[in-house]
């Protein structure tokens, strides 16, 4: 459609893995009231430490 963007959702998913990734000291600093968001950031925690145990 003329003059409509579109975003996937799988774009957007990538793009706050990868913020969450890039701020993670910040981003473990604070709190969010954001289901999706927490989520990511239990994923990268878990990502975190699968790295450091291997």
């Amino acid at each position: 459609m003329p003059g409509v963007l579109t975003v996937h959702f799988g774009h957007v998913i990538d793009f706050l893995r990868t913020y969450v990734r890039e701020n993670w000291e910040e981003i473990m600093a604070g709190r969010t009231k954001d289901a999706t968001l927490d989520w990511i950031v239990i994923e990268e925690k878990a990502r975190r430490a699968r790295d450091r145990d291997e």
